[in-house]
C-alpha cells in the first residue's frame, strides 16, 4: 500500500511540474474528478510543418546540414571506453575495418573526397544497447556529428554478456575540425 501511495505521490509531482511546461494547452482544467483530483497530463499543442520548412528551421538552428553517404552499425565484445576515430586515408579506412572491426569494408573510400568518423559508445552491461548518427552540420568552425544511444527495454531479452555498441558514417570531406555530440532526442525505429 505505501508503494502505491508514494507511486501516486510522485506521478502527481510529476503532472504538477509538466503543467508549467510551455507548449502545453492551459484552456482545459487542470483536474480529473473521476481520478479523485489527481492532475491531468497536459495536452500538446501540434503546429503542422512542411518538409521544406522542416530543412529550413532546422538549418537556422543549427547551421548548414551535411549529408550522410554511409551509416553502419555493430557491436562488439571489445573491453573499451567511449572514443572516437576520425579516418582520412583509404589506408586507414581499410585497415580500420580488417584488423580493428574485422570485417571487409561496405564501401569504396576515396581520400580525397571522403572522411569517416567511428564513434564507440564503451562496454554496456548486456547486449540490447546500439547507437546511431542522426544528424551532421555546421557550427562555427566545426562539424558536428550527432549520435544517440538506445537501451534495451525492461522487457527485451538480451544478451548476457559486455557488448561495445558502435557507429561508422562515411561524410564527404571537408577541412572543419570534427566534434560529436550526444543528442537528446529518442529514438525512432
Amino acid at each position: 500500500m505505501k508503494s502505491i501511495i508514494r507511486i501516486l505521490t510522485l506521478t502527481f509531482g510529476l503532472l504538477l511540474a509538466n503543467n508549467a511546461q510551455p507548449g502545453t494547452d492551459t484552456s482545459s482544467p487542470n483536474l480529473t474528478p473521476a481520478l479523485g483530483g489527481i492532475p491531468k497530463a497536459p495536452t500538446p499543442r501540434i503546429e503542422a510543418v512542411k518538409p521544406a520548412q522542416a530543412t529550413t528551421l532546422a538549418q537556422q538552428k543549427v547551421g548548414l546540414e551535411h549529408t550522410i553517404l554511409g551509416q553502419w552499425h555493430g557491436s562488439s565484445y571489445s573491453q573499451g571506453e567511449f572514443r572516437v576515430t576520425k579516418i582520412y586515408g583509404a589506408n586507414h579506412w581499410h585497415h580500420f575495418w580488417r584488423e580493428y572491426l574485422e570485417r571487409k569494408e561496405p564501401a569504396d573510400f576515396d581520400e580525397n573526397r571522403h572522411q569517416a568518423v567511428y564513434i564507440e559508445l564503451g562496454v554496456r552491461p548486456t547486449g540490447g544497447y546500439a547507437v546511431k548518427v542522426v544528424s551532421v552540420y555546421e557550427e562555427g568552425n566545426q562539424l558536428v556529428v550527432e549520435y544517440i544511444e538506445r537501451e534495451p527495454r525492461p522487457d527485451q531479452y538480451v544478451t548476457q554478456a559486455l557488448t561495445t555498441p558502435w557507429v561508422m558514417v562515411l561524410l564527404p570531406r571537408t577541412e572543419l575540425r570534427v566534434v560529436t555530440r550526444k543528442s537528446g532526442a529518442a529514438w525512432a525505429e
